[in-house]
């Protein structure tokens, strides 16, 4: 009986590779996988969620790829993680994205319903049609860094005006959150790419050249650069906003610590008069007591700004 399709896994043919792409990392689906290329078991373990790390590892037979890239929500303002899983053989490319959440593998997928868009991709050694994939995902990670150094600016346009709103200091840990976010997913790129440049001859013919994977490398340095340094500027903006809160609060301490002391007299001598010792206490016959006790109140309060004056303590 012939095998019957699997729906979530989509194959093409070229005249130099064969792609299948799998957009649901089910248990199911990776046996399958696993049958037809002959992968193993703890490798297929690996690409189940949750997140692996970035890594390449040479199997008999077959490479095994994980990169992991940052996904930026613009409508959430939070960025998290996906991951790509490659495994590929002399004439083979496996590619596993759960739920397709890179958009370049659904756009890829889309060309390939034209047949001489399909011969002109897969008519490449496996090796290539993954470095132009992932070239292609590393080329829209820029957008979405350009867009990220902007929102770094408009906070410190505002930092010293609204440092106290709420909004502001959500801005900056949300900031904060999404760069480590994505230099966590992208810290082992290099050395991922790295390897799998050293371990192409062991999958291809020795005059395969790919001039085109150096340049993988240097973006992903790039990227890294930029991330780094998008970190140093998130990192004074924050210091810097918890520098002036902090001053806030100092000043707002000051000012209730001074009216305290200020007040401290009158509420002195308020006390001194209200205790029941009728015989011996001053002013009680006096009919002017109670102005007299006023002056004594509010000249004690004078004094101590006096005396706050003098320390220029205000």
């Amino acid at each position: 009986m012939p095998r019957k399709p699997n729906p979530n896994l989509q194959e093409f043919v070229g005249r130099a590779t064969r792609w299948v792409h799998c957009g649901d990392a089910s248990a199911a689906n990776l046996r399958e996988i696993g049958k037809r290329f002959n992968i193993h078991d703890h490798d297929l373990h690996e690409v189940l969620p949750a997140l692996q790390h970035s890594k390449c590892i040479v199997r008999p037979g077959y490479l095994f790829l994980v990169l992991i890239f940052p996904l930026f929500d613009r409508e959430k303002g939070i960025t998290r993680e996906t991951e790509l899983d490659v495994f590929m053989t002399r004439h083979a490319l496996v590619t596993v994205n759960h739920g397709n959440e890179l958009h370049e593998i659904p756009e890829l997928l889309d060309t390939m319903s034209n047949a001489a868009r399909r011969e002109l991709v897969l008519s490449q050694m496996p090796a290539e049609v993954i470095i132009n994939l992932i070239d292609g995902i590393y080329k829209s990670l820029y957008p979405l860094l350009v867009q990220h150094t902007r929102d770094i600016d408009a906070v410190e346009a505002v930092l010293f005006n609204e440092y106290e709103r709420t909004s502001t200091i959500k801005k900056i840990l949300m900031l904060k959150t999404s760069n480590g976010r994505a230099r966590k997913a992208l810290q082992n790129h290099k050395n991922t790419l790295l390897t799998f440049r050293a371990s192409l001859p062991l999958f291809e013919s020795a005059d395969q050249k790919h001039e085109h994977l150096g340049n993988l490398v240097n973006r992903t340095v790039d990227l890294w650069n930029t991330l780094e340094s998008q970190r140093e500027s998130i990192d004074y903006i924050h210091t810097t906003n918890e520098t002036l809160l902090s001053y806030r609060i100092n000043e707002i301490m000051k000012t209730l610590t001074i009216f305290s002391v200020i007040v401290f007299p009158l509420t002195l001598v308020a006390a001194v008069f209200g205790m029941n010792t009728t015989y011996g206490m001053p002013f009680v016959n006096n009919p002017n007591g109670f102005w007299y006790i006023l002056l004594m109140m509010f000249g004690g309060a004078l004094v101590m700004l006096g005396i706050f004056k003098s320390k220029k303590w205000l």
